[in-house]
């Protein structure tokens, strides 16, 4: 199963290096790709932090505002309505992670740490197994309007 976690940031990107010692630790770090959405005032640093593990092979991105407005080019009209300097960036992560076909997407917050004893990631697929599990272009699908 691959998850797709998105997260929205201002800040250095430190807590990126918790989550890769738990994903090591308790799962299988290549089936979780990490969708990490800056913002205009992200440090640089925090891009720093996520190319490391990308150059380790890791499918994990850092989306800088040049990335976030080239992905969103084909729907303008979407574009205005993700405003910058607000959690709402994390849809553009959402869009990266369908795209991607992430079977799982979750969001979290830049303050928000694994457990040190827990398993999120099989905490995680065991909420997702215990609900009947529709692929999301099917929500997806279900929720749009007919024409």
């Amino acid at each position: 199963m691959k998850f797709g976690i998105v997260v929205t940031t201002i800040n250095n990107g430190n807590f990126i290096h918790e989550y890769y010692h738990h994903f090591q630790s308790f799962s299988n770090a290549e089936n979780v790709h990490f969708y990490v959405v800056g913002d205009l005032s992200t440090p640089a640093s925090c891009r720093n932090q996520i190319e490391y593990y990308t150059q380790q092979g890791l499918p994990w991105y850092y989306l800088d505002p040049k990335t976030q407005d080239e992905f969103l080019k084909p729907f303008p009209k979407l574009a205005t309505e993700i405003p910058w300097q607000t959690d709402n960036r994390r849809n553009v992560g959402f869009l990266m992670a369908y795209r991607d076909r992430c079977d799982v997407i979750i969001a979290i917050d830049d303050d928000n740490y694994p457990k040190k004893n827990g398993r999120f990631s099989l905490d995680i697929l065991q909420l997702v197994k215990t609900f009947l599990f529709s692929p999301l272009s099917d929500i997806i699908a279900g929720l749009m309007p007919v024409r």
